[in-house]
Order: structure tokens, then C-alpha cells, then sequence
């Protein structure tokens, strides 16, 4: 009944001037205990942005990292492909996959609602790839009628209406091109929660572009 987790080692160095104490160099990563495999890596460089070395600016900022996401473009998850009433006496629900009735016969795991109410369910029936669903009253079988499942699972495991999970490493890197006083926009936007391909361009009067990530204001 223990869960077992996995601890992160981090490692990392720090690059200090002795002369003024500026940080010019910053390098973390975060390494899986029990493989040592690398979830985590980042680089960021400062450097002087003046000749007089009284201020310093972010050169280059790179990271990568390990993510999981649901597939959004599996097909062939387990799921519902048809329901019917059968014989005014059951609900029949055909699967795309053999159903598990030793996990899946829990009449807990099926809400069957009209109008959001709960209708009473007397037992469920697993053949194969088909559930048969009785209802306490079988005259609640003519109402309209909606249907929840949940738990449910197939002979393989698979979870009813889960999608698998991927796994996806992202690698972004920052190059600072220049330092501007504060510049006058024609157009002035900010970049939202979506792909730089899909954000917009602040544009200043002469033909150069920026991209704006100044964080939004509350």
C-alpha cells in the first residue's frame, strides 16, 4: 500500500565577477534519482550592456524540459459508439472493446439522468463488448434521458474515456538582440498562453518588430 515516489537531484553552478559581484552565468538541471534522467535544464547568461560596466542585461536564456499531455489525436481510445433502448426494458451501450465485467458491473460507475435527476438503476449486465443497464422503473426508459460513465474498464485496463498520455520534451532558446530605452508602439500587444505562431506582433514606427512579454498587469 506504499507510493512510491521519486526524488529529483538538482544540480547547478553559479558564475560570479569578484570584482563587482555581478552573476553572469546561471546552470540548473534537475536529474531523476533512480535513472538520472534529465527533466530539467536551464542556461541563462548576463552580461555588461554599457561600456562603463554599471549595468548588466540577460544575453541568452535556454531551457528544455520533459512534459506529458493527453493525445488529443487518438481514435481508438475506449469509449461508447452507440446507445439504444432495448425491448423498453434496458439501456444497451456497445463499446469499441471487449469490457471488463469484473471491474466494470458496479452499477455506481453509470449515471443515467433526466433533467439532471438521477434515475435508479436495479443492476448492469456485461456481455462482451456490450452493456445491458436496468432501470428500477422501466417506464423511466421512454423519458429523455442522458447518460454518464465512469471507471469503466476493458480487458486490456484501459480506462473508459481516457486518452493515453505522451510524453514530449520542449527546447526554447532567448537571444537578446539589443537594449532600447522604452520605445513607442504603433501596436501594442502582449504574448497570451498560446505558440509564439499563434500570438500576436507589437510593432514600433520604423520597420522593425518586438515581440512583447512584458508580464499583464492586474
Amino acid at each position: 500500500g506504499e507510493i512510491k515516489t521519486d526524488a529529483v537531484l538538482i544540480l547547478g553552478e553559479i558564475f560570479i565577477n569578484p570584482k563587482d559581484y555581478t552573476i553572469h552565468k546561471i546552470n540548473y538541471e534537475g536529474l531523476l534519482e533512480s535513472t538520472k534522467k534529465k527533466i530539467y535544464e536551464l542556461s541563462l547568461e548576463y552580461g555588461y550592456i554599457d561600456y562603463s560596466e554599471t549595468k548588466m542585461g540577460m544575453k541568452y536564456i535556454s531551457f528544455n524540459n520533459e512534459f506529458f499531455t493527453i493525445d488529443q489525436n487518438e481514435e481508438n481510445y475506449f469509449k461508447v459508439v452507440s446507445s439504444q433502448r432495448i425491448n423498453n426494458s434496458n439501456i444497451l451501450l456497445r463499446k469499441n472493446a471487449i469490457v471488463d465485467p469484473k471491474n466494470s458491473k458496479s452499477k455506481y460507475f453509470y449515471d443515467i439522468l433526466h433533467k439532471g435527476k438521477k434515475i435508479g438503476i436495479s443492476k448492469v449486465e456485461i456481455e462482451k463488448n456490450h452493456i445491458k443497464i436496468y432501470l428500477n422503473n422501466p417506464k423511466n426508459i421512454n423519458l429523455e434521458l442522458s447518460i454518464n460513465v465512469r471507471n469503466v474498464r476493458d480487458i486490456e485496463g484501459r480506462v473508459i474515456n481516457e486518452k493515453k498520455i505522451v510524453r514530449f520534451y520542449q527546447f526554447r532558446e532567448l537571444f537578446a538582440q539589443e537594449f532600447n530605452e522604452k520605445l513607442t508602439f504603433t501596436k501594442k500587444c502582449y504574448l497570451m498562453n498560446l505558440p509564439l505562431h499563434k500570438n500576436c506582433v507589437s510593432s514600433i514606427a520604423n520597420e522593425e518588430k518586438y515581440l512583447m512579454n512584458s508580464p499583464l498587469k492586474q
